[in-house]
Formats: C-alpha cells, structure tokens, sequence
C-alpha cells in the first residue's frame, strides 16, 4: 500500500499515539489504540445546517417537524409519514429512520410494518459530564473524539470502563471536555426518558462523578479532572442481542422495492458515528459497499442469535 501509513486508520503504540498528539495520554503501554490522524470533531448541530443547505441546493424539499406515525401502504407499495404540523402525509418508497430511540417507539406503533429486533431494545440513562481543559485555550491544540474501553484497577472502577470524550467549546470559547461513562451492566436501566431524573438514578450520580474523575484524571492528563462544570445523564438505547453493536443498521423489507433503514440501538455513540451511518445507509440502497458498517436484515436469523436470557451491555 503506497499510502502514508501517518495518515492512515492503524493501530498505534501509546509512544507514537503521544508522540502524534503531544502526551495527551497516560494509558498503559499495553492498550490497544486505533488513531485516524485526519478525524474531525463534530459539531451535529453545525452538520445538520450544512447538509439540510446542501440539500435544499440540490432542489431537496426540506420539512422541520416531528413524525407522528409511520405505516406502510401495500397497495401503492409505499411507506407513509404523517407529521405533528403538516396536513396530509409524505409518501416514500424507501425510509431512512434515524430517530434515535425514539426508532422503537415509532415503529413499535407503524400500521403493517412489523420490526422484531426492538423486543430486545432498552433505555439507559449514563453519566455525562464536562471538565474544563487543563491547558487553556491558549495551549489547547486540536483533540481527538475518544471511545474507550479499559479495564482498570479496582481503585479506580470496580467494573469494566467505558467511556468517550468529545472536544468542545465552552464559554468565551475556552476548551471543555464532555465525557459519557457508563455504569455497572443493567444497573443505569430505565423504561423511559422520565426515568433520567427517578431517585434510582439520582442516587448513583455521587458514586459515578467520583468514578469518573478518578478514570479521567489519571489516564488524560489535559483533562481537569478536579472540579466537575456539571453533571447530567443522556438516553442511550441498547439491544440484548449481541448482533448489534456501535456500526449496525437494521433493514426492513417491506417489499421488493419498499424498505426502511434504521438502527437497533446507538450505545451513546450515535453522534460520532452518524455521518459514517448516513453514508452507509445511502451506499446500501443503491447497492454499494459499506465500509465499517454491517447492515442486518430485519427477522433472519434472529431466532439463531436472539439470547436466552437478556444480556446487559454498557459499550
């Protein structure tokens, strides 16, 4: 490959990861890291205004509402959308439903449209937390979007670390670092958004914020572990089967030309990974590889892979 391989995704040593981003990090010599020198940050607001411009420019027509309901129309062989504030209904022959989780809501109540795969979807409410960056804007170079997995000393976390951290910019612009940790497996479990703010969550948010500056002050030394800015918890949708993982569509064929893609479950990493899905979405239906993503169709096999008793993941 004549490619420089400086610019290429590989994995990485921890000595030419810190030698490539100036000693950001404090892992073990042993971890496993996979680096993309030429990754963006994303700003998913920012994107949506870019991509929502680019399509009205290619004479796209562009509606800003909410979906109420989903059916699908066998005899015009289409799929149907009614929305909260417009009259009447949009009509399609293929769907991209990316709705987070509000996917299984939505399609749980469609008219003729039946999705198995969200039997085994659940909601959990993980910690989120920003830390100002402990260099200042001034010395704040470029930092990388981190997802993490580690096994850490029990001192620190008496259960496996999973975790991401995701630049920003703060007030008067000065650097912050939101992060996500995720909790003991089936303990951060709720039936609903509601649930985020229930005395059982409440009454883990000491425990985790300790948790997570531990973790992150001792393995990022520009983050400032020290003084937390805040403390908040995020939906994340996840499913049982282990078919699923960060990079999974779920197709369901309605037909022969009638089809809907969507995901069974986003483990709190949709928004990194979403333009990567979009891409793979568009390149499935016509036909195209899909690189980095693995596009399940909806009812084979599931009985094979659906587990005998639910499992609880926290990647």
């Amino acid at each position: 490959d004549d490619e420089d391989e400086e610019s290429s995704f590989r994995m990485y040593t921890m000595s030419e990861l810190n030698q490539l981003c100036g000693n950001m990090f404090n892992l073990p010599e042993d971890t496993l890291c996979f680096f993309h020198p030429k990754g963006a940050c994303v700003n998913p607001l920012e994107l949506v205004r870019t991509m929502t411009s680019l399509a009205k420019q290619n004479g796209l027509q562009h509606q800003d509402d909410r979906v109420q309901h989903v059916a699908y129309d066998a005899e015009n062989d289409r799929v149907l959308l009614t929305m909260n504030n417009h009259d009447g209904f949009l009509s399609a022959k293929k769907l991209y439903l990316f709705a987070g989780a509000q996917n299984k809501q939505i399609l749980d109540s469609a008219d003729n449209i039946a999705v198995p795969e969200f039997d085994d979807t659940y909601i959990t409410g993980i910690s989120t937390i920003r830390y100002p960056h402990r260099f200042g804007v001034e010395n704040c170079r470029m930092n990388p979007i981190v997802l993490g997995q580690l096994n850490v000393d029990s001192s620190i976390m008496d259960f496996q670390a999973n975790f991401s951290i995701i630049p920003e910019s703060g007030f008067e612009n000065e650097p912050v670092l939101k992060t996500r940790i995720s909790g003991r497996n089936g303990t951060e479990v709720i039936d609903n958004v509601q649930g985020l703010y229930s005395d059982y969550l409440m009454n883990q948010n000491a425990p985790m914020t300790s948790m997570s500056q531990r973790l992150f002050g001792k393995f990022f030394p520009y983050i400032d572990a020290r003084t937390p800015l805040d403390f908040n918890r995020c939906c994340t949708y996840r499913n049982h089967s282990s078919r699923f993982n960060k990079t999974s569509l779920l197709n369901v064929t309605l037909s022969e030309n009638s089809s809907i893609l969507t995901t069974a479950g986003c483990y709190g990493v949709g928004v990194k990974f979403g333009p990567a899905l979009g891409e793979a979405a568009v390149a499935y239906n016509h036909g195209d590889e899909c690189q980095g993503v693995q596009v399940i169709e909806s009812g084979l096999q599931r009985a094979v892979h659906q587990p005998k008793q639910k499992t609880f993941q926290a990647f």
